[in-house]
């Protein structure tokens, strides 16, 4: 039995690549991944839900012990929060303000920006300009009052 959240996943990627079928499914490179990041979900309680994750504690006990980050965003401090490196607790519904905000942090500066491919973005990608303006105003104080979040949770 699916979780009431699994089904969304499932129109995702069938919105994404115009089908949907069980190879489709995102896999995450536990092996290779420097940061994960886990936006309201538990797959230390769910298993991964459609994805499938075997021994999920360990698998994320592993990503930090290479160094890597594991950041959950989750209004509840869920099993999984408790094993990251990160937990960031947005009111409920307001993740999207959360997101819009990191997404105007990245794209605040090309020569400031850490981790980001410029390259492939001004090269293989169209609309970073329009992106850049629309979350334009996320900025920390609008956030911190949308989402309740303290200036400190957003560095």
């Amino acid at each position: 039995m699916n979780p009431i959240d699994a089904i969304n996943k499932q129109i995702m990627i069938e919105q994404t690549i115009s089908c949907s079928s069980i190879g489709s499914i995102p896999q995450v490179d536990f092996y290779g991944t420097d940061v994960l990041l886990i936006i309201g979900a538990n797959p230390v309680v769910s298993h991964g839900h459609l994805a499938g994750m075997l021994f999920p504690r360990k698998r994320l006990r592993d990503i930090k012990k290479r160094g890597g980050k594991v950041i959950v965003a989750d209004p509840r401090l869920t099993k999984t929060a408790k094993v990251a490196s990160i937990s960031i607790q947005p009111r409920p519904g307001t993740d999207y303000a959360w997101l819009g905000y990191v997404i105007c942090e990245l794209l605040v500066d090309e020569n400031n920006s850490e981790g980001i491919d410029w390259r492939y973005l001004t090269d293989d990608t169209h609309g970073v300009d329009g992106l850049r303006q629309i979350v334009s105003h996320f900025d920390e104080i609008a956030i911190a009052r949308i989402t309740g979040l303290s200036s400190d949770s957003l560095h």
